[in-house]
Parts: C-alpha cells; structure tokens; sequence
C-alpha cells in the first residue's frame, strides 16, 4: 500500500525491566466501567472467556498481573462448590495467540499535539518486540477509515504502517467506524485472542454508527477495547470510551502527555502476555451457572452457561441488579426535571379525573330532573364542570367553541353518553388532548424518536380504546337485559297497564344501564316528548341494534294495530334465541380467537424474555435508527395481521 513517509525520531527504547512493566498494568486489566489510572501497581485479575462446550474439561482464559507463584494457590467454585483445577498454563500453551489491532487517530489534533509522532515511536517499538507468530494490525482513522496493515506477522509490513502514520491538515474523527472495522479483522472463534488498542484525543463526529453498535461488533468477536485518552480529560469523549470497554472488557486509560501515552502502549501489549487458561471438571446442568475464580487474595465472579461460550464483559458478569432504561440526556438535571414535571402534570389530571369520576352520583340526572319528576323540590345548583380557574375554564371554552364548529363535539358527547360517564364534552376533549401531548413528550424524553411514536400511539388511541371498551361493556350489559325488561313490559300489557304506565312501572324494577335509560326516557316523556322518541334516543345513546327492533316493533303495532303484549313477548325470545347462536358461534370460534391473541402476544414476549437474557443484542432495536424503524414496522404489521385474524373470526348475528 502506497503511503506518505515522514522523518521521525529514533525508536524509545523500553525502560525497566519486563515484569515491573506488567505489574504497573495491573489496573488497567481490570473488566470494569471506570478508566484506570496509569501509576497503578496493585495485582489484578480478570476472565476474559468461559468455554464450557465441553463440561468435563471447562476452559477459563483469564489474566492475572500479580505474583506468578500464587498462581499455584487458584482456587474455583461453581454454584458456591469447591472445584478442583484440571490444568493452569499461560495462554499461548494452550494453542491461543493474543493478536493486536492498534487503532490510531491521526486527525489534525493528533499531529499538533505530538500524538502522532509518539505513537509511531513506540509503535516501531513493539513491532520489534512481537513473539514470533503473534499478529498485529494498524488501522488509522480521521474523516475516513484505513486499514494500513492487516492482521500480520510481517515486520516489515508492520513498520511500513506505521511509517504511514500521517496526520492530515483537515478531517474529522470516525472512532466508531474504525472499531469496528478494526474487529472485522479478527475471526469470531478463532484461535487468535481479538485485542483493540484505541488511541484518540478527541469526539467522534464523522462514523456511520454509534459506540453501541461499535461494542456490539467487538463484542461479536469476543475482544476486549484498551483505550488511551490522550491529552486534557475534558477535550475526550471519556464517557463514551467507558461505555464501550464496560460493555466488552479492557480498560480506559487517561494519558495526558506523550511519556503517558508511550508507557500506556508499551504496558498494554505486555499484559497480553499474563493471560492464563484454566480448566475444571463442571457439574453445571441447565442454565445459567454462578463461578468465582480466586487467585491471590482477589475473587472475580462470573456466569456462564452450560455447553455454551462466553467472552466479554457484558456476557460474563453477573445480572445486573437494576438498569437505567432512561437515555444519559435524561439523567441529567434539566433531563430530570422535565420528567418529574411531565409525571407530575399527568398525575394531577389523573387524580383530579378520578376524583370526580368516583365523587358524583349515579343519579347525577335524576335529581337535575327532579324539578320536573317531582314538583315543590328545589332546584339543585347548576354542574359547573370539572374546574374553576378562569385559565382553564376559559381554556375548556376555547376548546369547546373550536371542536362545535368542526363537529367534533356531537360526536365526543355521542362516546361519553354510551359510555356513561359524567363528563362533559368540551372538559373531556380538553382533557383528552392535554394528556395525549403530555405523554408524547415523556415518550420523546425517554426514548427519543421512537419514544415520540410509541408516545404518540398511547397517549391519543389509548383513551379511545378505553373510551369505546366502556361503551361496548355498558352496551353488552344492556342487552343483557333486554329481553327480561320485554318480558316484564309485556306481562304489564296483560294486566291492564297503558304502555307508558308499562314503561314506568319496569323502569322502576330493573337496575344497572337498563334501569336507568328508562328512567330517562319517563323524564323526557313527562316533559312532552314522544315515548317513541325517547325510546329511539335511548337506542342511539347505547347503540343497540335490538332496542332498535324492539322500538320499531312497538311503532308497527301502534300503526296497525294488534296485541302489543304478544309481540313483546315475540320479540323477548326471538333475542334470547339470537343470544344463544351468539354463544354457540363464540365457542365454535374460540380456537381461533386465541389463535390470534397468542400470535398477536408472542413477538412481544419473546422480545422481552431475549431482552432478559440478552440485552446487549436486543438493544440495538432501540438505540440504532435502522432498528427502531424495523421495531416500528414490526409493530405495525402485527397490529394487521391482528386485525386480520380477528375479523376472519368475527361473525355477526
């Protein structure tokens, strides 16, 4: 590959001796969230991969930066049992080469702060130090992404890469491309152990995916991410590096001058070399299995499952007691506060809808009628709505006015009334779409875009879904009743009474929803409506297509004339035989009702039990655009084929 050169400095020697080097790595080894801090010199130890394919010879590679004699003191217990140790041998025995892909960013930043010239000095280094057989690859990366070496023995190529290390005038920073490309280079399963060094000074601004997918791509290869921040803390994305070694293991260290970065090299690939494999008989059954690996006075605890291969942080430590499902904007003080006070909002109008949902009468109409009904009792105060603050009240009179010129309201009044509940219209459109735009952006705060549409979704279809499951339920309850009141009405006729004295005496032994549209329709009929016109106007208050018939049965015969007693009757058992088809087409139908509701459920219990098993893989559906959107998609084609299944078994009768 041809490539620019540059005169630089003769190659740095490396200083001390071997194992001081490894011994003041040790806390750079260390699979945990936080960056290490350099002059570290405590012995560590780590599990880098559990191979339990074969239980009766489980491998733990894993690395140990202390005293090599208390290697010789390991301990290992599975489920909390003591086990003993088959074999304990450095890694490269057991036929596992660690391999190294130095990442280097060579934005402009780099070569005006020496970060370049440094890198390729102790580069140069490490080249001439490499094992026999031990590969290595250099990736460098500014606005674009290239791969100056791939995975190679060959120093002469190494060194030619690292020659071409050349930091341009201009460019921007792709860090995550260049991961990822850089754990592309490694065989997922292969017998050379994947190890990224990630050397950068600065912000991505210029990569195609984020530091999640970029885990997620190391992570698929089994590596681990050793990442040296060069320069001032504050000048690089510390916390992203973080987020990506806690998910696939290494460390993050801080290098604030050159000296730091060259000594942070030179300790990372010398560690590589205090890698051990650990073999033990396993017990182990199904699931998942609890291990510790004590080594020194240190214990790591770790899980794996049984006949499967685990490598990475993520992968191996144990569950998590609690996960933040809140995106780090949010966890931030402005983040926060926005939340409490969107919860907090919707939790008020809740309260205050439930208070006076629960607060008013059922007889609410009856005693505002009671003036008519029942003469000489006083008037009660006029409803005055759901609040009384000129803000709001004006608010609901605004609201009220906008949705009357475009229809809306009649329609709103039509669903409250089915549904019976004490609401005016105006208060609960008002109501309805303060809510719905609050829990859209609390969607929009938690989950971003797709937060937005799944917020979107809630908040303006679910009230209406509850809306109408209350009015099919009232309606449903009804017709229940419906033939019992025919029966009564009719066994009234017979005995003498008028059919508005029939009306009224079964308005006054029937209760629930029946009970109580009859005692409406008296009222009206007492003000002078017509008994027909209040019955047909209870019809289209409940939406019931057999009241329906029934009136229109009364209106014939009161035309034509007739026993009106008998034809009630008629009428009662022709629903009662109309409900027991409906019964019997509802058994015959059943199979194919759970049918759908079980195909209509599983995608999304499956994805929250892959959730819990895995999040790291579930996750990109929710952090990448290309996931939310194949999510969005997803939950749009099985809300169709719901739909579909549903109305293939809906029968009418």
């Amino acid at each position: 590959m041809a490539a620019a050169t540059r005169t630089t400095p003769p190659a740095r020697r490396r200083r001390g001796l071997l194992g001081g080097l490894a011994a003041i790595v040790t806390a750079c080894l260390l699979f945990t969230a936080g960056p290490a801090a350099l002059a570290a010199d405590e012995a560590s130890l780590s599990v880098r991969r559990v191979d339990a394919t074969d239980p009766d010879a489980v491998a733990v590679d894993l690395i140990w930066t202390g005293d090599r004699a208390e290697l010789d003191k390991a301990t290992i217990r599975e489920d909390g049992q003591n086990r003993p140790i088959a074999t304990l041998e450095p890694l490269r025995n057991a036929g596992v080469v660690p391999g190294v892909v130095v990442v280097v960013d060579t934005s402009r930043s780099m070569a005006g702060n020496g970060g370049v010239r440094m890198t390729q000095e102790t580069l140069r280094s490490m080249i001439g130090d490499l094992d026999d057989g031990e590969p290595m690859g250099i990736v460098a990366f500014d606005t674009e992404v290239e791969v100056l070496a791939d995975l190679t023995t060959d120093r002469s190529k190494l060194n030619e890469a690292a020659d071409a290390l050349v930091a341009p005038e201009t460019g921007k920073t792709a860090m995550w491309d260049a991961v990822r490309k850089a754990a592309s280079m490694f065989r997922a399963g292969g017998d050379v152990q994947p190890n990224i060094i990630l050397i950068t000074d600065g912000y991505d601004d210029a990569s195609d995916i984020g530091v999640s997918r970029a885990a997620s791509e190391v992570a698929r290869v089994g590596g681990a991410v050793f990442a040296l921040a060069y320069g001032a803390q504050n000048q690089v994305d510390v916390d992203s590096l973080e987020k990506l070694v806690s998910r696939v293991g290494g460390a993050v260290l801080e290098a604030p001058g050159e000296e730091d970065l060259a000594d942070g090299l030179v300790r990372v690939q010398h560690s590589l070399d205090d890698q051990y494999r650990l073999t033990f008989e396993s017990h182990a059954e199904q699931g998942g299995t609890d291990l510790a690996v004590s080594v020194g006075g240190e214990t790591v605890k770790t899980t794996f499952v049984a006949g499967a291969v685990a490598s990475g942080k993520a992968n191996l430590e144990p569950p998590a007691s609690s996960r933040s499902l809140l995106p780090s904007f949010v966890r931030g003080d402005l983040g926060m506060i926005a939340v409490v006070a969107a919860g907090g909002l919707a939790i008020a109008l809740a309260v205050v809808a439930l208070i006076m949902f629960v607060s008013r009468d059922e007889q609410d109409l009856d005693k505002m009628l009671q003036q008519y009904t029942e003469p000489g009792v006083a008037e009660e105060e006029e409803h005055e709505g759901l609040v009384q603050t000129a803000f709001v009240q004006r608010a609901v009179d605004l609201t009220e006015e906008i949705a009357t010129r475009q229809g809306i309201l009649v329609k709103i009044e039509g669903k409250l009334e089915q549904a019976d509940l004490p609401l005016r219209a105006a208060e609960a459109l008002f109501f309805y779409v303060i809510t719905a735009v609050l829990v859209t952006l609390v969607g929009l705060v938690l989950g971003g875009l797709f937060g937005l549409v799944m917020g979107a979704l809630i908040g303006f279809l679910l009230p209406m879904a509850i809306l109408n499951f209350l009015g099919g339920r009232r309606r449903k309850a009804f017709e229940s009743q419906l033939p019992d009141m025919l029966n009564l009405l009719a066994g009234s006729l017979r005995a003498g009474y008028s059919l508005v004295q029939g009306v009224e005496a079964v308005s006054t032994e029937v209760d629930g929803p029946m009970g109580r549209e009859l005692r409406r329709v008296m009222t009206e009929a007492r003000l002078g409506r017509e008994l027909e016109e209040a019955l047909q106007g209870a019809a289209d208050r409940v939406q019931s297509k057999d009241f329906e018939w029934a009136i229109m049965a009364i209106r014939i015969q009161r035309e034509v004339g007739g026993n009106l007693s008998e034809l009630l009757q008629t009428v009662a058992e022709t629903m009662i035989n109309r409900e027991r088809l409906r019964r019997d087409v509802n058994s015959l139908t059943a199979e194919g009702k759970i049918s759908a509701i079980v195909l209509g459920g599983l995608p999304a219990l499956l994805g929250m039990v892959m959730y819990a098993m895995n999040p790291d893989y579930m996750t990109l559906l929710f952090t990448t655009g290309t996931g939310q959107g194949m999510l969005v998609a997803g939950t749009i084609s099985a809300l169709i084929g719901f739909a579909w299944m549903k109305k293939c078994i809906s029968i009418e009768i």
